[in-house]
């Protein structure tokens, strides 16, 4: 591993075992004894995308790969019409319509809406720090519910504001359409290796 690195783990594909290792902020996945070409991590996606062995993954690639198998992985977010519009490191952003199907007393936005689309964006921003060797899971979840959502589109704004080793840290803010904060809420997750 080149100076300044930080190993994330060691993987098995196969009879090929890697190990995946972050430098400033790239991933590299380097196969031990390999120098043909190799499956890269994105096979989780069910693809055949291949690198060569060492060969350096941008950090950008690593954020897309994500926000595609958490989409796919969560089909869930198109049920409530919750989209991931950005992923950066440590930070996610999702948007959503408010429609009726997700009123209570036809007047107002469901609650259970407002905490899900908050919790997702604290989830995939407390993820982005621990992918793609960790997954990570809601362990406590609270909301404050500041102002009535009626109609419009809205948007939670999440961010890992502390990535334990095992526990990871998270705040999200929800906007309406006019930029008012209409909810706030903190979560903690806890770290687990992804199933595969």
């Amino acid at each position: 591993m080149p100076p300044g690195g930080m190993i994330f783990g060691h993987r098995r594909y196969g009879n090929r075992e890697a190990t995946v290792y972050s430098v400033r902020d790239e991933t590299v996945v380097a196969y031990r004894k390999e120098k043909f070409r190799v499956r890269a991590l994105s096979s989780i996606l069910g693809k055949e995308k291949r690198v060569e062995a060492g060969k350096r993954v941008k950090s950008d690639d690593r954020l897309e790969e994500l926000r595609a198998v958490m989409t796919k992985a969560v089909p869930y977010w198109r049920t409530l019409g919750l989209e991931l519009k950005q992923v950066t490191p440590g930070r996610a952003v999702f948007e959503a319509q408010a429609r009726p199907e997700l009123m209570q007393n036809a007047a107002v936005v469901h609650g259970g809406v407002l905490a899900s689309i908050a919790d997702s964006a604290c989830a995939v921003a407390a993820i982005s720090q621990v992918f793609p060797e960790n997954y990570a899971t809601t362990i406590n979840l609270q909301l404050a519910y500041l102002k009535p959502l009626a109609e419009g589109r809205f948007r939670a704004e999440g961010e890992c504001v502390k990535a334990g080793k095992t526990i990871l840290f998270c705040e999200a803010v929800v906007f309406d359409e006019k930029e008012t904060v209409i909810c706030r809420a903190s979560s903690q997750l806890m770290v687990v290796p992804w199933r595969r």
